[in-house]
């Protein structure tokens, strides 16, 4: 441990002996002055100094923050608004940004909206605070979702009174709309900046802060995803062994509390617990987890929610939230939960049947499938899917100088990686560590002017929003032109060399029909974030079902291991080498579907009760048997393993009924037992 840990330690022991020593009513000897000084000290004193030792992170905001306080500011933006879930910690970063103008010799005024009341009471509140303010301070308005009637004559009646050069921070849930946005002159002087949940080594630094160890640390970073209001929970209890109290029900029913503390009616409260079920949603989907349509009003209301946010494939939330409420759901209402589930994973199975069908890309399906269905290794790393703004984009001669600048930066920005995750359904922890040298073995091999060489298509480069590079896709298509470059080259020429004849011949295809890929390198930038990772697995099955063989051989560590076989790889015979260090063997991987066998990859995938589902059970069940539409129903459950029990509970219907439904379809479909009748319903037409 560090001396300025120790120091650390000792101030926070300090503190507990002080408060332990009043509690007990004992003095120490000699220590008069102290306590002369103590009872000086006021309660909010040393509460507002822990929480300053306890506030990590936010280097960029408080970068942001301090640029616009010069009083030679040139910029045109003058209202900052922040905003973000609640509990991501607007509150605490507006304390220190008022602390950082003091600093720099700037008063701020600061008014609390939500404290205010109505909106005349705010008005009133925000002229006496400023009254009296030297010409240079910060208005500082926290929780302004609360301003009502009275954002109008702010932003028209007492903004445009102040100076030219004025700084105001607005905080709020959601941001700023209406004229904010709309209004080309507000728009301009508005500058929107969206709080996140803090990152791994910033919640590494929290738990230090606490005192807890490094596996608690870990602990507390997998269960909060650095969601500050889940963290503060979590470090309320850390007196015992490390997370044990944090899996509660109490923590979590205080969780949902909070954030369902935004919904304003039952109705809203139900919906929005249905929609903690998928990863994402939209309309459509919400109804038929619910099993009923949900009304426009109904779902407007729902996605402005302040912890609901858009992306591309609709609607989600932190996962912190969502396993919040998820839990809670299964806590109180376990049928209304399983039905939920089981409607979920139908409607997302009988989605990818059609994809598939169409040959059109289901790795959102997949992913939707993996969190209940797949291995915990993939539930853990495809958490953040639905999360990730990243595209892939094509290289070309035009973009090598950016690809090129990549490899570098990468060699000369290498760390030490630690990978921590987690699979929120059976609660396992993943741990993995990758020195400076081991994180970046996935680029071996990788040259981007040979491989553009061989075929044009083997080379993508990953983009974040802003445009710039963070990741490298090497994918060469097995075909007659590449495969003699493949069997040469590092990596990739194990495989080749334990092709017998008959086996190379078929990946002799034209150019234009691919017999495959060979996945050379899938390199992100930063391993530690969640939506690279999920990048990753997205891209690999991306690769899987284009419906022909992939093959890879990562680097032979635990990470990229364990992801390739949760996945489905399957190792190859005689395909061992030794490229990426010379002395440590690697295996090589391959996961074919090649002619019809992607429903076996998709039952082991994802478990045989999805992969069944190609099939409409409920179609196909009323027309080759004559069953009824209630015995189709039944058919359905019997298929997914369900009991007598479980069938009577989704149905709404006794278990006697149940049993007199499947009496009479054994007689339909001729057959004498229970097993006999799933076997048939198994068997393709």
């Amino acid at each position: 441990m560090s001396e300025k840990r120790n120091g650390e330690r000792r101030e926070g022991d300090r503190l507990e002996d002080g408060f332990a020593s009043r509690a007990g009513g004992r003095a120490e000897d000699g220590a008069g002055d102290r306590g002369e000084d103590r009872a000086a000290e006021r309660l909010g004193d040393r509460l507002g100094a822990l929480q300053r030792r306890l506030f990590v992170g936010r280097g960029f905001e408080l970068g942001f923050f301090a640029a616009f306080l010069g009083r030679g500011s040139t910029r045109a933006e003058r209202v900052v608004n922040v905003y973000g879930d609640s509990g991501v910690g607007k509150s605490f970063l507006l304390d220190r940004w008022r602390e950082l103008a003091a600093e720099r010799g700037r008063a701020a005024v600061f008014v609390d909206i939500r404290g205010a009341g109505r909106s005349v009471d705010a008005e009133d509140a925000i002229r006496d605070a400023w009254s009296g303010a030297a010409d240079d301070a910060v208005l500082v308005l926290d929780h302004c979702d609360e301003l009502g009637a009275a954002e109008q004559w702010l932003r028209e009646s007492f903004l445009p009174g102040l100076r030219a050069d004025a700084l105001v921070v607005m905080a709020s849930r959601r941001p700023l709309e209406g004229p904010w946005a709309i209004d080309p002159a507000w728009r301009s002087m508005t500058v929107h900046l969206r709080l996140e949940p803090l990152g791994y080594e910033e919640v590494r630094e929290y738990a230090s802060r606490l005192g807890l160890s490094d596996e608690a640390g870990d602990s507390l970073w997998v269960r909060s995803m650095g969601h500050p209001l889940a963290m503060a929970l979590c470090g309320a209890s850390t007196a015992g062994p490390a997370m044990q109290s944090y899996d509660s029900p109490e923590q979590w029913d205080a969780l949902v509390r909070h954030w369902a503390g935004e919904a304003a009616n039952e109705a809203l409260s139900e919906l929005l617990s249905a929609a903690s079920i998928p990863l994402r949603f939209d309309q459509e989907a919400l109804s038929g987890i619910v099993g009923e349509d949900v009304p426009d009003l109904l779902f407007d209301r729902l996605v402005r929610l302040s912890f609901l946010r858009r992306t591309e494939r609709g609607w989600g939330m932190h996962d912190t939230i969502r396993d919040a409420f998820r839990r809670s759901l299964r806590a109180r209402k376990p049928s209304t939960f399983e039905r939920c589930r089981e409607r979920w994973i139908s409607l997302v199975a009988e989605r990818l049947e059609r994809r598939l069908g169409g040959r059109r890309p289901v790795a959102q399906e997949l992913g939707e499938l993996l969190q209940y269905l797949g291995s915990p290794v993939l539930r853990a790393h495809y958490r953040q899917s639905g999360f990730s703004a990243n595209y892939l984009e094509q290289a070309d001669e035009s973009t090598l100088p950016e690809v090129e600048a990549y490899l570098r930066r990468r060699r000369d920005t290498a760390k030490r990686v630690r990978i921590r995750c987690s699979d929120p359904e059976s609660g396992t922890l993943f741990r993995y560590d990758l020195d400076a040298e081991r994180s970046l073995l996935r680029l071996t091999g990788v040259d981007p002017r040979r491989l553009l060489e061989w075929d044009r298509r083997s080379l993508r480069i990953v983009r974040d929003p802003a445009g710039a590079v963070v990741g490298l896709v090497a994918a060469v298509p097995i075909h007659r032109d590449t495969v003699p470059h493949l069997r040469e080259w590092i990596v990739a020429r194990a495989y080749f060399a334990s092709l017998s004849d008959d086996r190379l011949r078929p990946l002799l295809s034209p150019p234009e029909r691919p017999a495959g890929w060979y996945l050379l390198s899938v390199d992100m930038d930063d391993l530690e974030r969640e939506d690279r990772r999920s990048d990753i697995v997205r891209i690999m099955l991306d690769a899987v079902l284009t419906g022909g063989l992939t093959v890879a051989s990562p680097p032979p560590l635990p990470h990229y291991e364990e992801v390739h076989k949760s996945m489905g790889f399957e190792t190859v015979p005689g395909a061992t080498h030794y490229d990426y260090d010379g002395s440590t063997p690697t295996a090589t991987y391959v996961v074919d579907v090649r002619d019809e066998r992607l429903t076996a990859w998709l039952r082991g995938t994802i478990g045989p009760s999805v992969a069944r589902r190609e099939k409409p059970l409920r179609q196909e069940g009323e027309r080759q048997f004559d069953f009824t539409p209630r015995e189709a129903e039944v058919a359905k459950h019997l298929v997914n393993g369900a009991t007598n029990g479980q069938i009577a509970s989704r149905m709404y219907i006794s278990e006697a009924a149940v049993k007199k439904h499947i009496q009479s379809m054994l007689g339909k479909a001729e057959v004498r037992n229970r097993t006999q009748l799933v076997a048939r319903l198994l068997e393709r037409p």
